[in-house]
């Protein structure tokens, strides 16, 4: 896969590979190669320099990875070591535990491990060892990284170390199966701080479209957690002591998760009841959805306030298909610092070869603490989900179109997003006009 983009914001413009986005004071390209499912390459690029580059040889023996460049390492929990983004909360069953993938490429401009990394499989071990370069105070460090883990039929257990210039951190994993029960969790210990960090839990599937899970963790305070992204309430794993459990049968979804972060003496209590079933008739589905969310936050809040802050959001949606036609509305009302409010409408068109969306908005927000998050569609390679604050509208138009060479496994994709975000006076924040075009190469 080979691609090329160009994109056009409110400053100024640039033409380089695969994604570019170019403002007042920065843009982001990249451009990526996969080839025999045994190669893959990514170039990216973000203010000019550093260039950052992602190479992995996929082999079928003993080096089953090898990786140059930037690269993510991903294992067990994710408490001594995951690079990446990761989501906070703990909304469902999939959301409690990680699923480690090892050594992979890597996309990202500032992604967290870069060098030499090294997957090899014996048997029922797998060895994964790697370097990393860190800058601390202007001065260029070399870190390592290690992970053995051992496979069973009924499960795993490993141990990952990482000994960098921002953190010593070592863990033990465990991962194995009883009847239909899954028990999973990881510690940790970071030298540097002396703290330790532990998480574990279970998860239950005793039958069809049914699953509950439960989970307890501790971050010590002192527990840094440069190089985590093991589950949580917050961003990052320290000062955090929890607990969450989640039940799902069929299409309602229940889950409850409080946390407690002494060092910063704040409690959060958070709920979230989800109702999703789907309706067919003949070629026409629907997908309507109610969700509730309560979340109460007691303590040192976000503008050094204290006492309780009680957040009601109240969502509902419903989507429908009839063959390549879809179409979505939504509708938020969210209880907290004051009233918020927004709304959203989809209608577009997708088959295997044209794909046409126009998404459009309304929202009023008056406070930054009642923010409402929305999905968006992009172009591929483009995560979009701003946080909608303010009072205003926005309006999107994203599609694609392929086109086959005759007899030939050649293929062209066009992508293009179109978007205009348009505050009114009152909200006292500039508008934003942006347009993206991609273009990819399949052989």
């Amino acid at each position: 896969l080979l691609s090329f983009s160009y994109a056009k914001g409110g400053a100024g413009e640039s033409l380089c590979p695969l994604f570019v986005r170019y403002g007042s004071s920065s843009y982001l390209a990249k451009t990526g190669m996969e080839w025999d499912d045994r190669w893959s390459l990514f170039v990216s690029s973000k203010k000019a320099l550093p260039l950052n580059v992602s190479a992995v040889y996929y082999g079928k023996g003993a080096l089953s990875k090898l990786a140059i460049g930037n690269y993510n390492a991903r294992f067990a929990q994710g408490l001594a070591l995951w690079s990446g983004m990761t989501m906070s909360g703990l909304p469902s069953v999939e959301s409690l535990s990680r699923r480690e993938s090892g050594i992979s490429a890597s996309q990202s401009t500032s992604a967290a491990c870069n060098g030499i990394a090294a997957e090899f499989n014996f048997g029922r071990l797998t060895l994964s060892a790697g370097t990393t370069l860190e800058l601390e105070k202007e001065t260029l460090r070399i870190g390592a990284l290690a992970n053995l883990s051992y496979l069973w039929s009924r499960g795993q257990c490993g141990i990952t170390a990482v000994a960098g210039a921002s953190a010593q951190t070592v863990s033990a994993n465990w991962r194995f199966r009883l009847g239909k029960a899954d028990f999973y969790g990881e510690a940790a210990w970071e030298f540097a701080s002396g703290a330790p960090a532990i998480i574990t839990g279970i998860r239950m599937d005793p039958r069809w479209k049914a699953a509950w899970g439960f989970t307890a963790r501790y971050y010590s305070p002192s527990f840094e957690g440069h190089w985590s992204g093991a589950p949580g309430s917050f961003s990052r794993n320290t000062d955090e002591t929890g607990i969450a459990a989640v039940f799902r049968y069929q299409w309602v979804n229940l889950s409850a998760d409080t946390a407690w972060r002494p060092q910063k003496g704040l409690w959060q209590t958070k709920a979230i009841l989800n109702l999703s079933p789907e309706i067919s008739v003949g070629r026409l589905t629907v997908f309507p959805l109610l969700k509730y969310t309560f979340c109460r936050k007691a303590g040192n809040l976000s503008d050094n306030s204290k006492g309780a802050a009680i957040k009601n959001n109240l969502r509902s949606e419903v989507k429908a298909t009839l063959g390549p036609w879809q179409a979505g509305l939504r509708g938020d009302c969210l209880w907290c610092r004051g009233f918020a409010w927004l709304a959203l409408a989809e209608t577009g068109y997708k088959d295997e070869t044209l794909s046409c969306f126009l998404h459009t908005e309304y929202f009023d927000i008056p406070n930054w603490d009642d923010r409402i998050y929305v999905y968006q569609r992009d172009v591929p390679g483009s995560f979009n989900v701003p946080a909608r604050y303010g009072k205003g509208l926005s309006a999107s138009l994203v599609g694609g179109c392929s086109l086959h060479g005759k007899g030939k496994p050649i293929c062209h994709r066009i992508n293009f997003r179109a978007g205009a975000l348009i505050y009114r006076k009152e909200t006292q924040k500039p508008s934003a006009f942006e347009w993206r075009v991609q273009y990819s190469l399949k052989w």
